[in-house]
């Protein structure tokens, strides 16, 4: 498979997305990018889509998954899809059902992870775009265990969070 295709046309469907109808950036001062020591998962392969743009990420690779670290600003058009989708990530569960959650890492730093001000809502469109595009990608054997790894990770922190 030619992963920088593929990423490309996810990227091309998702990149032009925001959880609210203006850069929530602006709510917090850029928070998760300032915050970003922890640095961001990449989905399956998508450090070679990554590293086929002009970019001054750093990503480290280990045998479970790909981590990338930034320097607090980039080009919005190449973040990786866990920047553009934050604070939500999808949820795989054991019987294939796919979910859009909000993702307990974003709790400490993402003011749109509580539901306090009807105004931070995330937009209808914004889920049911993504929805639609995790939807396609999980048809992808590779994509499929990832986030069903990841979905068991995050159920597991989140039991450990209460």
């Amino acid at each position: 498979m030619n992963w920088i295709t593929y990423y490309k046309q996810i990227y091309n469907k998702i990149s032009p997305l925001t959880p609210l109808y203006f850069d929530c950036g602006e709510l917090c001062n850029e928070k998760c990018c300032q915050d970003n020591g922890k640095g961001m998962i990449l989905l399956p392969h998508e450090d070679e889509y990554i590293n086929s743009l002009t970019t001054d990420f750093n990503i480290v690779k280990t045998n479970k998954m790909n981590t990338l670290f930034c320097t607090g600003t980039c080009k919005r058009n190449t973040r990786p899809i866990a920047c553009v989708i934050y604070p939500l990530f999808p949820y795989l569960y054991e019987d294939g059902r796919l979910d859009l959650h909000k993702d307990i890492r974003g709790k400490n730093n993402c003011p749109l992870y509580y539901d306090d001000f009807e105004e931070l809502s995330l937009q209808p469109l914004f889920r049911l775009k993504l929805f639609n595009v995790f939807n396609e990608m999980i048809k992808n054997k590779e994509v499929y265990q990832f986030l069903r790894m990841m979905t068991d990770e995050l159920l597991t922190i989140e039991k450990l969070a209460k």
